[in-house]
């Protein structure tokens, strides 16, 4: 796992040390070797993290023996070797283990036809010195980012990270409207967009190339719709859980090839769980990771510690007590693009905790995705259900919970999830769906914003963006494009997002066994009644570990990965709200710092938690303040 970086100009060369300044905003990334190379038109950088072969003869940018093409790439090829053996059949020399070469050497065999073979998580760059022609490309469901920029007067610049974008001159310098009306919605950017004008990412399952004749793409070359639209049949929940279990299995062994430090992430909830079970049965040594809190129903470590002992793990825990300002904005700068998921602060300490005695952790990622885990998915039946109420029945309901149970300060409970449905309640279950995790309505978006803020940032519906991928699955079961439209949204731009900037920031490499794309495949194939019965989730998941898991393990409800965010609000991190806030600061110049204020007032008085409005105010900050961005 890697940070890569590059530019491709045919008017104005790219020089070595603007390169150079790319890689350095992502040493993070890749603490083991540093490289760059710069050959007439293109330049190409490397931060790497050595996982496989650890040989000096592996570092990138990595050149094929003729000389035409090089690559510098970021990701695991989890079935290398049996593209490595028929390539060699084909004739193909290789001179080291790493998959990085396996990449460029299929990519030179096949072309971009490479990647409908690779099975794994990638974001790579292949210049061809012959054609002048740049290759850029990203895994099936976007577990490692690539980030671009056109550059005036033909050309391109990418990188692993935004900030690295922007230290080698990509983008305006300016915020893009765009996407920080998707910030203040969702607390992420929809791929293709980011916070910078003239900054893109390239979609996951997409190509691109760059080169004299021009930019073609981003082509897509994989999508799951068709998989949605063709239901596997089975003879019933206990043959399609089999076949679920051996296909899992598989995929948790193909992520086990490490040449270094290898454990996992344990929640002691039902998908970690499961990633545990299955690397025991492969190989007897398995090393686990928890990270919980002092704060009562926060902290996730007995349950993790009940699982690790029911599985036989070497178990490893660790408690987070607080979080100073100072380690905030030194987290935040880091992390890179902005991210208001309130579960990147416990990531990011996980993350550091686990890589004193690990490089690779596998993680429980993509299971509620898959198989309709969440309890938005059970709200989305309800809604359908109760799709004809009258409104001003949802509104009375709504006033009277406001009275009768203000918002506390404690975990995602009952009455928080309860305000969520009525407000976002929509004939359209969909749209109510698209709209259950927003952090600011429209309207309070209007009222957040200056007049003329609001005419650029007001322009774009962020719900109806999202909305638009449900197209693809249109003839779909209205669950099914539920998933789909999460997948697409959620997962690709919040939590893959989350667990790479979080592990990265350390140097750890994390893989999810869920997004083998095999396993995606099969979990949309599957009917909606296998995942999902009624408000019973997970159907034929916890029927597939029923065998190597603890009952209490599979029985448990959903439980968040969330930090006690509210109450660090009103205490150590109260200051950088106020600071955020403050005027004449960043956000003074787009938002009524005053409406902003009264948010904060009513959150430090306990009338209101406010802290998921107030995150993405408060990192949005200190994010423009390091990099002198605005409007």
């Amino acid at each position: 796992m890697c940070g890569i970086c590059g530019m491709v100009s045919m008017n104005t060369p790219p020089e070595a040390k603007t390169v150079e300044a790319m890689c350095g905003v992502m040493s993070h990334r890749g603490p083991d070797a540093r490289g760059t190379w710069v050959h007439g038109p293109a330049g190409l950088g490397h931060c790497r993290l050595s996982v496989i072969d650890l040989s000096e003869a592996a570092n990138q940018p990595l050149h094929h023996e003729n000389g035409r093409w090089h690559i510098t790439y970021n990701g695991e090829l989890y079935n290398y070797r049996e593209l490595k053996a028929e390539l060699e059949r084909e004739g193909v020399a290789f001179s080291t283990e790493a998959d990085s070469e396996v990449a460029l050497k299929a990519y030179c065999r096949w072309g971009p036809a490479c990647l409908s073979r690779f099975n794994g998580m990638f974001a790579f760059g292949v210049w061809d010195s012959e054609e002048k022609r740049l290759f850029l490309a990203r895994d099936r469901m976007g577990e490692k980012p690539l980030f671009y920029a056109p550059l005036a007067g033909g050309g391109v610049a990418f990188a692993s990270e935004l900030g690295a974008l922007l230290a080698g001159g990509g983008g305006s310098g300016r915020l893009s409207p765009a996407g920080v009306s998707q910030f203040l919605s969702f607390g992420y950017t929809l791929a293709p967009a980011t916070l910078v004008s003239g900054v893109f990412k390239l979609p996951a399952a997409s190509w691109m190339t760059v080169g004299p004749e021009g930019t073609r793409g981003p082509v897509r070359y994989w999508d799951l719709a068709e998989a949605f639209g063709n239901k596997a049949r089975f003879s019933g929940l206990d043959e399609a859980a089999g076949a679920l279990w051996e296909l899992f299995s598989d995929a948790v062994r193909l992520r086990l090839v490490s040449h270094v430090p290898l454990g996992a992430f344990l929640s002691g909830g039902m998908d970690s769980s499961g990633v545990a079970a299955a690397m025991k049965h492969h190989q007897k040594r398995v090393q686990t990771f928890s990270m919980g809190f002092s704060q009562a129903g926060f902290s996730e470590l007995p349950m993790a510690a009940y699982a690790a002992s029911a599985l036989e793990t070497e178990h490893h825990a660790e408690v987070l007590d607080g979080q100073g300002a100072g380690g905030f904005d030194a987290m935040a700068a880091l992390l890179d693009e902005p991210l208001a998921d309130t579960s990147i602060l416990p990531m990011f300490h996980l993350a550091r905790f686990a890589r004193n005695d690990v490089t690779v952790c596998l993680s429980g990622d993509g299971g509620d995705e898959l198989f309709a885990g969440y309890e938005t998915y059970a709200a989305t039946r309800l809604c359908r259900a109760t799709r004809r109420a009258p409104a001003p029945a949802k509104e009375a309901l709504l006033a009277l919970l406001d009275r009768v149970l203000p918002p506390g300060y404690t975990k995602v409970g009952w009455e928080t999830k309860a305000r969520a449905f009525l407000l976002h309640h929509d004939p359209d279950p969909l749209r109510a769906h698209a709209a259950w995790r927003t952090l600011f309505s429209e309207q309070e978006k209007k009222l957040l914003c200056l007049p003329g803020a609001w005419r650029k940032i007001g322009v774009e519906n962020p719900v109806e963006t999202a909305l638009a991928h449900a197209g693809n699955v249109a003839e779909a079961h209205y669950l099914d494009r539920a998933m789909y439209l999460d997948m697409k949204t959620w997962l690709a731009d919040d939590i893959l997002v989350k667990v790479d900037r979080a592990t990265m920031a350390h140097g750890l490499e994390a893989r999810a066994p869920f997004l083998d794309y095999r396993l995606v495949e099969f979990a949309a194939s599957l009917p909606v009644d296998y995942k999902m019965r009624g408000l019973a989730k997970k159907r034929v998941l916890k029927r597939a570990f029923a065998p190597v898991l603890p009952g209490r393990v599979i029985r448990q409800k959903k439980r968040g990965f969330n930090a006690p965010l509210a109450a660090w609000m009103q205490g150590s991190l109260a200051p950088l709200c106020q600071r955020a806030l403050s005027p004449g600061g960043p956000l003074s110049a787009m938002f009524d710092v005053s409406f902003a204020s009264g948010l904060l007032d009513g959150h430090l008085a306990g009338r209101r938690d406010n802290h998921q409005k107030l995150f993405p105010l408060v990192l949005l900050d200190s994010w423009c303040r390091r990099n002198n961005l605005s409007l």
